[in-house]
């Protein structure tokens, strides 16, 4: 089983060199797609336990989440695990956004599938941007990944998209709300070497190949009297082409303590942002965006994490796990883009808080895990529900919607069920 899994990663690996080997900058512009500290930002793959404890998990990771956290993790899988799916939903600003007239119509029409009443859309998108004078407000999220991990290796495969408010001026003209998509799989494997009876040590590594689309923004003269659906279709598509790598390593120190160091989203090839035409258009041949720029009508580096080979950031964690006959707890607390090799215009990382994550969870009953953490200055709390083979995990919590820290406080209200097998502790 590990020689197929391991021909499989290698196989993978082959594959992203042929198809990232023909990227070369050609001609054009897609300066339309480069919204500082959004197009940029690297993808973040959600697990609500993880966002339940404050966003930790680099120590603490388990299952398809290593992936992305940290890749060490995967050798600490205690049994296999299985997505088939999981699904996750985001949705912001709950409270101000029910509020407004209108909403309740908007948010039925697009969970039914339909297209909302134009008139009502309107209202809610000028009163959304009257409110949200200035900074980058997550409006809503979902992520769907089927995935599984045995004996040190993982892998996933998934699909994810938000909806931003992205306002950098303040100006009602310049507001825009910026759709975006993401198609990827991640490949990883870590590995276990023991020191002691009470030590060990652990290494891994992983790599995704990730299609991310960034839309074009939707501006308020673009809504009033239209279909919002036919309004994206029409949109100019950028897409980005993003291939990191992590390295991690965790040292088990004893048997509830740990401490572990990554270097997450290392890119050999760089960022480049290429247009192809409307969503529409891309929609019916997303495939031809293989093989680099082939088809594309312009592109664009990204300057603002840099494109080149240290687009990267260091993340540490240490984390105390006891065994507990009533319960098993867990404590982590992480210091997150402590090292950043790259560029970033929107976020404030002089603040120390900025870097800081704590999370506590305690698992009661054999099914039932309660977390609660503080993630960059923000309180998280949440519950996961183990009903198997049925995971229903809810987390609340808030972000920032401007960019000094503590400015502005975003609420969210995740959602995530997961149809599988997963018995980590």
């Amino acid at each position: 089983m590990k020689k197929i899994l391991l021909g499989i990663f290698s196989l993978f690996l082959s594959a992203s060199f042929y198809l990232f080997a023909s990227i070369t900058d050609i001609d054009g512009d897609s300066s339309a797609y480069l919204y500082p500290g959004l197009s940029d930002r690297p993808f973040s793959y959600v697990d609500s336990r993880l966002e339940a404890l404050g966003g930790t998990g680099v120590s603490l990771s388990t299952g398809p989440s290593g992936l992305f956290i940290n890749p060490a993790n995967l050798s600490d899988t205690k049994s296999f695990m299985l997505n088939i799916p999981s699904l996750n939903i985001r949705i912001y600003n709950m409270a101000k956004l029910m509020s407004i007239e209108g909403a309740d119509e908007v948010i039925k029409a697009l969970f039914s599938g339909s297209s909302p009443p134009p008139d009502a859309t309107f209202n809610v998108v000028k009163t959304f941007i009257m409110n949200y004078s200035y900074g980058i407000y997550p409006f809503a999220d979902f992520q769907a990944d089927v995935g599984f991990s045995d004996g040190g290796f993982a892998l996933d495969v998934l699909t994810a998209g938000s909806l931003t408010f992205y306002n950098m001026t303040g100006g009602t003209s310049n507001a825009r709300f910026v759709p975006s998509f993401a198609l990827g799989a991640s490949v990883g494997y870590g590995h276990k070497f023991a020191l002691t009876s009470m030590s060990s040590l652990h290494v891994g590594i992983s790599f995704s190949l990730l299609i991310r689309a960034h839309l074009a923004g939707i501006s308020l003269s673009d809504i009033e009297g239209s279909d919002i659906v036919e309004i994206i279709k029409s949109k100019d598509t950028g897409v980005v082409m993003q291939p990191p790598f992590n390295l991690g390593v965790t040292m088990n120190l004893s048997d509830t303590l740990r401490a572990s160091l990554v270097i997450r989203n290392l890119c050999f090839f760089g960022n480049t942002v290429y247009r192809y035409g409307t969503f529409g258009d891309f929609l019916s041949r997303p495939f031809k965006i293989f093989g680099g720029s082939k088809n594309a009508l312009a592109s664009s580096r990204i300057s603002n994490l840099g494109a080149s080979f240290l687009s990267s950031s260091v993340d540490v964690g240490v984390a105390y796990n006891p065994k507990w006959k009533m319960f098993n707890p867990r404590f982590e607390v992480d210091m997150v883009n402590l090292l950043s090799f790259g560029k970033n215009e929107y976020y404030d990382n002089t603040n120390f808080f900025s870097h800081l994550k704590i999370g506590a969870e305690f698992y009661l009953m054999g099914f039932l895990k309660l977390g609660a953490g503080l993630n960059q200055g923000r309180i998280n709390f949440g519950l996961i529900m183990d009903l198997w083979p049925i995971v229903i995990g809810v987390d609340y919590g808030w972000v920032d919607g401007t960019p000094t820290l503590g400015e502005s406080m975003v609420d969210r209200l995740s959602i995530s069920i997961k149809l599988g097998w997963d018995r980590s502790e």
